[in-house]
């Protein structure tokens, strides 16, 4: 799986960060997908803040 930006308001470190919490792992678990695998669709339906510039 490969992950590229198509907006330059959100760099993709900031994404993966996210992907990668503990969170947002317990978050997919419990609220959109429960099984061993993340899948592409899974992570389209994470909700993502975009946040300022100076927020980021």
């Amino acid at each position: 799986m490969s992950l590229y930006g198509l907006s330059k308001k959100v760099p993709e470190y900031y994404i993966i960060s996210i992907i990668n919490s503990k969170f947002m792992s317990q978050y997919v678990d419990n609220f959109v997908n429960n099984t061993q695998t993340f899948q592409i669709n899974d992570a389209r339906q994470i909700p993502i803040v975009v946040p300022s510039f100076e927020q980021l």
